[in-house]
């Protein structure tokens, strides 16, 4: 039988899956996730947001495209 790596699971990790589930299942509503994650800092949430979208990988795959590369 073949052993699984484990894992421990920590609060912020837990939080981070959690916010990020919220941004998946609302369609990324932002203001729905921060309620729930009941931050009062717009830009904490965004923060969540663009770590699961990877916008900015995004935009440099467009450049790159772009320039040849």
């Amino acid at each position: 039988m073949a052993r699984l790596p484990t894992q421990q699971a920590r609060p912020h990790g837990l939080r981070h899956a959690a916010i990020t589930a919220g941004f998946d299942r609302t369609g990324g509503d932002t203001r729905a996730v921060q309620a729930f994650a009941r931050l009062r800092d717009a830009n904490t949430i965004r923060h969540y947001d663009d770590s699961r979208a990877d916008l900015g990988g995004a935009v440099a795959g467009h450049v790159a495209d772009g320039v040849g590369i």
